[in-house]
């Protein structure tokens, strides 16, 4: 099965300012995820894909 590869970055990024957090997952600070930005990139990776 191949590895579906995708950038992290991207499941948090605030789509019209994409260098940004989403503000609904950032902490406050503009540099930290919060705990819902936090699972959002937690489970866009598939621990099957970790297996070794």
């Amino acid at each position: 099965m191949p590895v579906q590869l995708r950038c992290l970055a991207g499941m948090v990024a605030d789509p019209p300012t994409p260098d940004h957090i989403h503000s609904a997952l950032d902490s406050g600070d503009g540099m930290h995820l919060n705990d819902r930005g936090a699972e959002a990139m937690a489970n866009a990776v598939n621990l099957d894909d970790l297996a070794l």
